[in-house]
């Protein structure tokens, strides 16, 4: 499983051409490219890790007819990874390091 792909963990769809089956073709909220995502569950089925996310419906319903329970592959998403108040220092270490020339 994706080291990464944990409840809460925040990551970004990096491909949203999703081929969904007829049956699941019914109004409902997808991933688009480049949005921010939480994740609210993980799964593993056939060999693949599968997402849910906070910000997406978990059964999305067509006029009340038929619900469908969608997970996405994790395959669509890249983590965001955060970086340490240490690495942010790093950065800028230069510029803190160097020295006034005298006047």
């Amino acid at each position: 499983m994706s080291s990464w792909a944990r409840p809460g963990a925040e990551c970004v769809c990096i491909d949203d051409a999703w081929d969904m089956p007829a049956f699941y073709k019914v109004p409902h909220r997808l991933p688009m490219l480049n949005e921010l995502l939480t994740v609210a569950a993980v799964q593993a089925k056939r060999g693949e890790v599968w997402l849910k996310f906070s910000e997406i419906p978990d059964d999305q319903s067509c006029d009340g007819q038929r619900s469908v329970d969608i997970w996405y592959i994790s395959t669509s998403f890249r983590p965001i990874i955060k970086p340490t108040v240490e690495q942010d220092i790093a950065l800028f270490k230069h510029h803190l390091d160097q020295v006034p020339a005298e006047q």
